[in-house]
């Protein structure tokens, strides 16, 4: 998965930290805090969660064989 000269599997949690942060700092800087609503799979539901996005909702197989949808919101608050 992870190639010579790649992020790599230590850094990207960190990476995707620093990433989110950023986006959610934007987000907030404008001042207009709408809900943000995405739609992952299974294999991407804990790391969503720790950025405070709840599952909202669960279709199995909503991205094809083995791959189920979920629906996220993330709201925000001043």
């Amino acid at each position: 998965m992870f190639r010579h000269g790649s992020i790599g599997h230590r850094d990207l949690l960190s990476t995707a930290d620093r990433f989110y942060q950023e986006m959610e700092s934007r987000i907030r800087a404008e001042g207009r805090l709408y809900d943000i609503h995405i739609s992952t799979t299974q294999l991407m539901e804990k790391l969503f969660n720790r950025y405070g996005f709840i599952t909202v909702s669960i279709a199995e197989k909503g991205f094809g064989e083995g791959l189920h949808q979920y629906d996220m919101v993330k709201s925000f608050t001043r």
